[in-house]
């Protein structure tokens, strides 16, 4: 429960309107949360980035319109040919520099980039601030989960967010250090 309300604030931060295209880079657990979500703040379409086919299978599992190999895939054109034309909201979840820098260049006319996942304290990236002014983009963060807790409670045990199927082992204590 407690990163689903990290991720509740995020999605809050983006104000995803009905109808609003939204991808997500990063397939991890904090992705897949934030997939969930921005489809319940009524995102139309969906596209997740991700390397990994078992994460790209959950997320289609959860509601992705379209999974995205990064590594193998040229990304803008598997996009456009899945009908994601103007993205209105990027969530980058991956915590890379690199991820960052292209969450900036996926963003449509007057989208929102926001940058999500966790990079080392002193990591750089490269801005092209007027790719920023010409596209009106609104870049953000979202730090921990104020005063979200109860609703992410609210929305799990309601079933609408699904956090089981994201459990891949449970282990007992004695084993975590293995």
């Amino acid at each position: 429960a407690e990163p689903a309300a990290c991720c509740l604030h995020g999605i809050d931060l983006c104000q995803i309107t009905p109808g609003e295209q939204a991808v997500l880079i990063g397939g991890g657990m904090i992705g897949l949360l934030m997939l969930q979500l921005a489809r319940l703040a009524g995102a139309s379409r969906t596209a997740l980035l991700e390397p990994s086919e078992k994460k790209r299978r959950m997320g289609r599992k959860l509601g992705a319109d379209i999974c995205i190999d990064p590594l193998k895939e040229d990304v803008k054109r598997s996009l456009k040919q899945a009908g994601m034309t103007w993205i209105h909201t990027v969530i980058e979840c991956a915590g890379l520099p690199g991820t960052m820098e292209q969450a900036v260049e996926l963003a449509g006319k007057r989208g929102k980039v926001m940058l999500y996942g966790l990079t080392k304290p002193d990591a750089q990236i490269s801005l092209k601030p007027f790719e920023v002014f010409q596209k009106e983009l609104t870049i953000m963060g979202s730090y921990i989960n104020p005063c979200t807790q109860q609703r992410a409670l609210q929305l799990i045990d309601s079933g609408r967010l699904d956090v089981q199927s994201m459990v891949c082992k449970t282990i007992t204590l004695e084993q975590l250090e293995d």
